[in-house]
């Protein structure tokens, strides 16, 4: 016989926190696009970036590449937060945030590697987050602390042999949070008003389709 008679259905703090991160990081590279376009940037396209949210459909690279560069932001795990009291409700959260880049492989700046255009994505994730307006996430009273512990560059298994070179810059972002707050408004608090879509490998907004 059940015990719990009302419906589990609220989401985790870790996933407020998760969709978050995903919010703020194309809220904010959709302005780095819309800066480096005024500033004349002969690469804005760099920043042009789409935003997964817990993707695990294979990536495709080809001749269509709209979806380039990517993050694709994932919880890897959660733990009790070792330094706090037994009954504590304070978790550790490590996130990785994924940041999938493609080759210049014709035009003017043809030879342009994949590695270093996927490192120049993650430079950018690291400001923001490590910004000081990003210190508790818009999310005081459920966050406490954000820290980038590492970021790995590499090539994603599966994709050695597709038509453009794929390299991946990998963030690992650690989240201290309390996972009994309330997920009220109040002072500090804003939740990101962005819709995360099923349609495309949960994508949170593809700036593209904005400047089409």
């Amino acid at each position: 016989m059940a015990e719990i008679n009302e419906r589990l259905n609220l989401p985790d703090n870790i996933e407020v926190i998760r969709d978050q991160i995903s919010a703020i990081i194309f809220s904010e590279m959709r302005n780095q696009y819309d800066l480096a376009v005024a500033d004349d940037d002969p690469v804005a396209d760099d920043y042009l970036t789409t935003v997964l949210v817990e993707n695990d459909e294979p990536l495709q690279a080809g001749e269509d590449n709209d979806l380039f560069p990517i993050v694709n932001v994932s919880v890897d795990n959660v733990r009790r937060d070792g330094g706090a009291s037994v009954n504590t409700s304070n978790r550790v959260a490590s996130l990785n945030l994924d940041c999938y880049q493609i080759g210049n492989t014709s035009g003017k700046f043809a030879g342009r590697t994949a590695i270093i255009k996927a490192w120049k994505l993650a430079r950018c994730i690291r400001a923001i987050l490590e910004s000081d307006q990003y210190t508790y996430l818009f999310l005081r009273g459920i966050v406490s602390k954000v820290r980038i512990n590492s970021m790995t560059g590499g090539y994603p298994s599966g994709m050695e042999n597709s038509a453009v070179k794929v390299a991946v810059v990998r963030l690992t972002v650690e989240v201290t949070y309390d996972q009994n707050s309330p997920q009220t408004t109040g002072p500090g608090l804003t939740i990101f008003p962005v819709v995360i879509s099923d349609e495309n490998g949960q994508v949170v907004g593809n700036i593209k389709e904005e400047y089409s």
